[in-house]
């Protein structure tokens, strides 16, 4: 084995996630897991129990979109994720990760904002009346920089000579943090948006697991990004 090599693999062996005990932190993660796949599903069985339409593709995407694949994209780079330190995730791997879902996650919600857009200019109704589409707006308009800044990051040894590398990493975290929030409460909102009430035939046990799920991801997911830019821009 080349000294090359083996220097690589040390460094790699470095930055594994070390072994510890289980702590009341990884299973509050777990649950923040079961409460994002429950409501993902809530939806999808709300959306194929009735007459699909053209705008049930919003609340489908939304939901595989923003509450699936951007927070599961948020956890995954999570020291407190169990599943990223079972599979040995490597910082580097995480960070791949990340990218990849809020990627993805960025298409379907633009997809899922299309289509909504587009139904409201075919029914003649006022865009952004309501706090939930407001919301939703703003979310959107603050996690376009951060997803080009994330994918700048990427690439942050060929871009420190032009941006500096901790600025790039603030501007993304503190983006996304605030996107986070807007997001967050466009979720909670949809318990109360129109289409879930109809969907859900006014079933108060629906309604009670949906704000359920999306609260209780929203505040857990939200509280370690929060913490993080706190520490970058009052303990630099």
């Amino acid at each position: 084995m080349t000294t090359a090599v083996a220097e690589k693999l040390k460094k790699q062996k470095k930055r594994r996630p070390p072994p510890h005990d289980p702590t009341i932190k990884d299973d509050l993660t777990n649950i923040a897991h079961i409460t994002v796949v429950t409501f993902v599903i809530l939806v999808l069985f709300l959306c194929i129990t009735r007459p699909f339409e053209f705008f049930t593709w919003h609340p489908l995407l939304m939901s595989l979109g923003w509450m699936f694949l951007m927070y599961e994209g948020i956890i995954v780079i999570s020291k407190e994720n169990p599943i990223g330190r079972y599979y040995g995730l490597t910082h580097d791997l995480k960070n791949r990760w990340h990218w990849i879902l809020i990627t993805a996650a960025s298409f379907l919600i633009l997809g899922g904002f299309a289509v909504v857009y587009t139904y409201k200019n075919t029914e003649g109704i006022e865009h952004f009346k309501s706090w939930h589409g407001l919301f939703g707006l703003l979310a959107m308009v603050v996690c376009l920089p951060s997803v080009f800044n994330g994918t700048a990051t990427l690439w942050e040894p060929k871009l420190k000579n032009i941006m500096d590398p901790y600025l790039t990493k603030l501007i993304h975290q503190c983006c996304g943090t605030v996107a986070i929030v807007f997001g967050g409460l466009c979720s909670i909102l949809s318990i109360y948006s129109n289409w879930f009430v109809k969907a859900s035939g006014g079933n108060k046990y629906f309604y009670l697991v949906g704000l359920l799920c999306t609260v209780y991801s929203f505040v857990w997911i939200l509280q370690r990004p929060l913490l993080k830019c706190y520490r970058k821009i009052f303990k630099k």
